[in-house]
């Protein structure tokens, strides 16, 4: 228990140092899809710019999942796609979570981390392959996106 609540402040105090000035104060990222099999099985991160490219990857993805997602409506004048996947993972309940995307001159932050099977469930997990990931959107940006995992 101690060890998570450190983890939770260290993890919050890195989101809260990531602030710099210029900052915008538009929503930062908004969820679209998050799973457990994406079928991308080395860990990487991916902007994707157009609806080709989304329906691209939902394909890939939907090519393991029993239930496939659905593709969302993405503006993509007004917005792009980040993708982050943790690879193959030996046993299931690894999460990816977003901190934070901070919008500079310069570039834009998009600040992460991965949540283990013992923060993310209570009991037992199971010898399953997955390959844990997580689709959100960003308001479009011209800068290069940089993506930063904190250590916990």
């Amino acid at each position: 228990m101690f060890k998570l609540f450190t983890s939770l402040l260290i993890i919050i105090s890195f989101a809260f140092s990531l602030n710099t000035k210029n900052q915008t104060n538009e929503p930062h990222f908004t969820k679209i899809i998050q799973g457990n099999h994406s079928n991308i099985l080395k860990n990487s991160n991916i902007v994707i710019n157009n609806d080709n490219e989304l329906s691209n990857l939902l394909n890939k993805i939907n090519a393991v999942n029993t239930n496939p997602y659905n593709k969302p409506n993405i503006d993509f004048n007004k917005q792009q796609v980040i993708g982050l996947f943790m690879g193959s993972q030996n046993i299931e309940g690894y999460k990816i979570k977003i901190l934070n995307v901070t919008y500079n001159k310069t570039e834009t932050i998009v600040s992460y981390f991965y949540m283990d099977p013992s923060a993310t469930t209570k009991t037992k997990n199971e010898m399953i392959v997955s390959q844990p990931f997580i689709l959100a959107t960003i308001k479009k940006t011209n800068n290069p996106i940089k993506f930063i995992m904190a250590k916990c």
